[in-house]
């Protein structure tokens, strides 16, 4: 994984990149509900379905997640933008048919509930019999335009959080090499429990500019050196 930078936060507590790795998963994980509920005809599957034409496209919009999920997750892993961006422009289709979908489901609702039981064909829709039969449409409007607002307001703040990172990593594709010079350098050794090395290994500087245990190191060795002298010019030490 992709060292992780400070992007901001999601969810008021994970850092962003956590948060749109969770996003994914949760894109990811809706998508397998969907795919149950596209095969099964269920509508406990998916979370609309009122209005007979537009009762298999939730389930068919939240299949494609299957792979869009997977995009956002390596995306996110390996922080590669193009992936990112794929799964954020899917993220905002979705959220144009939840629109297109609230409103077909919501009109069925609102227009044709009370006495549905009592048309020609009302079994071949039947939530809406059930609800009709049980004089219960207005609890049904009222619970089903709240719970599509608070899913509605959720979806748009992920997208969100998705636009950001994917721009952030647009932005920021690089990583910037740090040397700690605009930094407290102490302050950065106390953080990490160490001490500045140069206190322990050159206390003092010496003549030969360095410090004063160089002389006692391999080819540097006074010795040493005496001796590739006396190689390099013999005559002046005769």
């Amino acid at each position: 994984m992709a060292f992780e930078r400070d992007f901001g936060t999601c969810l008021f507590i994970f850092p962003l990149k956590m948060g749109v790795g969770m996003i994914a998963m949760y894109i990811f994980t809706f998508s397998l509900f969907s795919i149950i509920g596209l095969f099964a005809d269920d509508i406990r599957f998916q979370a609309s379905g009122y209005n007979l034409d537009y009762f298999h496209l939730p389930t068919i919009v939240g299949a494609f997640g299957l792979v869009f999920g997977i995009s956002g997750l390596l995306g996110t892993y390996d922080d590669k933008p193009i992936w990112l961006r794929v799964f954020y422009y899917y993220l905002v289709v979705k959220l144009g048919f939840a629109v297109v979908i609230f409103i077909a489901d919501f009109s069925v609702l609102h227009g044709g509930c009370e006495g549905f039981y009592l048309t020609h064909g009302a079994h071949n829709n039947p939530p809406l019999e059930y609800i009709s039969q049980s004089h219960t449409c207005k609890w049904a409007r009222n619970s089903y335009l709240c719970g599509a607002l608070v899913d509605f307001a959720f979806n748009v703040y992920c997208t969100y959080k998705v636009y950001l990172y994917t721009n952030a990593i647009y932005c920021h594709s690089t990583y910037q090499i740090d040397f700690g010079m605009d930094e407290n350098v102490q302050q950065r050794w106390k953080t990490f429990g160490v001490r500045d090395p140069k206190l322990d290994s050159w206390p003092v500087a010496n003549e030969d500019g360095f410090g004063g245990k160089l002389a006692e190191y391999g080819s540097v060795a006074k010795g040493y050196m005496a001796n590739m002298a006396e190689r390099a010019d013999p005559v002046a030490h005769i």
